[in-house]
């Protein structure tokens, strides 16, 4: 089943942990940190983040995905008056691909009013495919570091979040 709750700064752990997951440069270009380097580096980046999200979305949403009662990722959206924008959708490596990512995108269509929208990086193949592969299209980017993606449709729907 899934659902969601707030985000409480007990989380912070495991949502460092779980951003740690997501940063595919450090994955591939970061062999000569150590361990505890490439936790110092997650840590900053991370507040960094939610510093950025606080203070260009201050009225976005932030939320821990929750599936068969368990801890799984992290949503993070922000609702305008004609579109849903995600700031980021994360899920632990070892709920990647059993159909999780494609629920919350289906909640979240419900909630939009004309469209979904976000940035995935260029580095995030599986991402990439994945939304694409749910309708969204390739709209043009102001930054090169990565694609930005939207959905359109056309009727509104019920809100069940």
């Amino acid at each position: 089943m899934l659902d969601f709750r707030k985000i409480k700064p007990k989380d912070e752990d495991f949502l460092i942990h779980l951003y740690g997951t997501t940063r595919f440069d450090v994955h591939q270009n970061g062999h000569h940190l150590s361990r505890e380097q490439k936790f110092d580096f997650y840590t900053q980046q991370y507040h960094l983040q939610q510093t950025h999200y606080k203070k260009n979305s201050p009225k976005a949403n932030f939320k821990i995905v929750r599936y068969n009662n368990k801890d799984v990722g992290r949503l993070t959206y922000d609702n305008t008056k004609d579109e849903l924008w995600i700031l980021e959708l994360s899920l632990l490596p070892e709920m990647r691909g059993k159909g999780i990512g494609k629920l919350i995108i289906n909640r979240l269509e419900t909630k939009a009013k004309k469209s979904l929208g976000l940035y995935v990086s260029n580095l995030n193949e599986a991402g990439l495919s994945f939304y694409k592969s749910l309708g969204f299209k390739t709209t043009e980017s102001e930054f090169e570091y990565c694609h930005k993606l939207t959905k359109t449709f056309e009727l509104q729907k019920e809100s069940i979040m």
